[in-house]
């Protein structure tokens, strides 16, 4: 099991390199990293770490990042999630999200400067 201290990150792509470089930068910032590229390998780690913040795509081959997100949200967690997406019209996506101020939704390509800004306000 993890320390009381670490701060766990689930990155949840189904682009494999993607999950890898996210999870790079985000670990120098000191977070252990947990990888998953379908939501229901997502919803399996979720539930078993204790998880500081989700980066999740949006779209994901035959899943849904919404879909996990509320299923984590039906379960009454209240951890931050920061959704990517690379699809056109990602301002539509925001009545997913409209009353969670624990979420922010973020374009691809990644600008991980501003990625890491957002965990560290969001996972301080």
């Amino acid at each position: 099991m993890e320390s009381e201290s670490q701060k766990i990150a689930l990155i949840v792509d189904d682009e494999k390199d993607l999950v890898e470089l996210m999870g790079a930068r985000i670990e120098r910032r000191g977070f252990k990293i947990l990888g998953a590229n379908t939501a229901s390998e997502a919803l399996a780690k979720f539930e078993s770490h204790a998880v500081s913040i989700v980066i999740c795509d949006i779209r994901l081959g035959t899943g849904n990042g919404f879909d996990f997100y509320r299923r984590c949200r039906a379960a009454g967690s209240t951890v931050p999630f920061i959704f990517v997406s690379g699809s056109i019209g990602l301002e539509n996506h925001r009545f997913e999200i409209a009353d969670d101020e624990g979420c922010v939704l973020m374009e691809k390509p990644i600008d991980f400067q501003e990625l890491l800004a957002v965990v560290r306000r969001l996972a301080p």
